[in-house]
């Protein structure tokens, strides 16, 4: 069950409340000394040493050596010197309780400087996480860092993050720090329902969790003898749950309840930022995916059927009418280089990087070879002048351009006839795609998205980009680039 600590009066462990009492007995015992060294000079000498002792025990160690000191003052003056009348009395009970207010003060001083310093480490943890979550970017990513950063700001030894499945009924582990390899094994799935799970109850309620050493008995690790389980909450919903492993008892204060819970609202966060971002990779992959499937089965793969009938039917042929014969064996190789060009075409797709390891007449080429093959259509290239190198951002534009212009042709012209001119001087590049199709109007304005794809692609290089096209006459796209270096 969760555990909040009430604030206690005296802070600190046992070990610093045992020195505590040693260095002011001693602090007594030297003012005692001292007292019985001055005593022969005048009977007020040994209330102001004890009244001393008192005040420098009450500033140095606080408020249980304030009260141990003027019990000894009074003890030590009563039955050792005999020093004490009602007058006397008074005035040391006064001075005791000006002296116990001033440690009291001074005390939550103290109190507050360290709060205030503890509260200025949090927020440089908080900053520092936040740093490195935005460099992370996979789920596995965050989920390390928040377990890396999450341990030392919370002083355990050991954590894992756990994350909700899609169907809200399977917690799994997405990294795991400080626990043994078979332990992580036996956790690696396991229900939201689990009853002896911190994690998992935390997930399910919405809430922190602290339990103690009862539960060591269902724990695999005895080095642990108290556990926390926070919720990481996106919109009031439980993605998941960060557990930590402490190898003491002592619950969370109030304080370090807060920061607990401000890290976890951090890396909730992250973590969501991080699995959207994943599904959306996820998401455009499959797409691409199912745009190559498509290409291969609109091309390559009626390329090859249309291979494979006529192979079939090329030896009859042959024999009967060689004639025939030798005009279908044509078709076939132009198939054949059609589809390998089509299939190059798409291992580019696979591999964009590769595009500038070819030069661009050739890929130009391979683009008109696969348009061969996809419908028939008389594909010329023509190159006036010899090629130069470009710039890998000019190379990559300029057969995105020619590549969705070809695309064009064969989708939307009707065209018989598609002639890509290109050349490349000092002074700049020029490349045409013409064709002889049904064309349209320019003066509609009605641009695809693959026209205004060619505009943003020349813009990006200072080329210029111009269509013409007229009804019934064709159309014809022309890139111009000028002062290539």
């Amino acid at each position: 069950m969760e555990t909040i600590s009430k604030p206690r009066l005296l802070e600190g462990t046992a070990a610093e409340h045992a020195q505590t009492i040693f260095v002011t007995v001693l602090l007594m015992g030297a003012a005692a000394a001292g007292a019985a060294l001055f005593s022969q000079i005048t009977d007020e000498q040994p209330i102001m040493i004890f009244a001393t002792a008192t005040l420098i025990a009450i500033l140095w160690r606080g408020l249980l050596a304030g009260l141990i000191a003027v019990i000894a003052t009074v003890i030590g003056l009563t039955y050792f010197f005999n020093a004490l009348d009602f007058g006397e009395m008074f005035s040391i009970t006064l001075f005791a309780v000006c002296a116990l207010t001033l440690g009291w003060v001074e005390e939550k001083r103290r109190g507050a400087r360290a709060e205030r310093e503890d509260l200025d480490a949090r927020l440089q943890t908080l900053q520092e996480l936040a740093l490195s979550l935005s460099q992370a970017l996979t789920p596995a990513q965050v989920a390390r860092v928040i377990l890396t950063r999450g341990i030392n700001a919370l002083g355990a030894n050991a954590g894992s993050v756990v994350l909700l499945d899609d169907d809200e009924e399977t917690l799994h582990i997405l990294a795991a720090v400080g626990y043994d390899a078979k332990v992580v094994e036996q956790w690696v799935q396991f229900p939201i329902t689990h009853d002896t799970a911190p994690i998992a109850q935390c997930v399910r309620e919405k809430r922190l969790i602290w339990v103690g050493e009862a539960h060591r008995i269902h724990a695999k690790d005895a080095r642990h003898k108290s556990w926390a389980a926070l919720p990481l909450i996106v919109d009031d919903e439980a993605i998941g749950g960060m557990g930590l492993s402490f190898t003491t008892s002592a619950p969370f204060t109030p304080s370090e309840r807060q920061f607990a819970n401000a890290l976890a609202n951090h890396c909730a966060q992250a973590l969501q930022r991080a699995l959207l971002t994943e599904r959306l990779k996820q998401a455009a992959a499959n797409e691409e995916r199912q745009r190559l499937a498509r290409d291969l089965h609109d091309a390559v793969s009626q390329s090859l059927f249309a291979s494979s009938n006529i192979a079939e039917t090329l030896y009859r042929t042959w024999h009967e009418d060689p004639e025939s014969g030798e005009t279908y064996l044509e078709e076939l190789v132009m198939l054949n280089r059609g589809a390998l060009a089509e299939m190059r075409t798409l291992l580019l797709e696979l591999r964009p990087d590769s595009i500038t390891r070819y030069q661009l007449p050739e890929l130009l080429r391979q683009l008109l070879d696969a348009a061969r093959s996809r419908k028939s259509i008389q594909a010329h290239f023509d190159m006036s002048a010899p090629d130069r190198p470009l710039p890998p951002e000019t190379h990559i534009a300029l057969y995105r351009i020619a590549q969705e212009a070809i695309n064009n042709v064969m989708k939307h012209s009707d065209a018989s006839q598609v002639t890509v001119a290109y050349t490349c001087t000092e002074n700049g590049t020029h490349l045409i795609v013409r064709d002889n199709g049904k064309g349209f109007d320019p003066a509609n304005g009605r641009d695809g998205i693959g026209m205004g794809t060619m505009r943003e692609r020349a813009q990006s290089i200072g080329a210029a980009l111009t269509v013409r096209s007229q009804p019934g006459a064709g159309t014809t796209v022309e890139v111009v680039c000028a002062h290539i270096s």
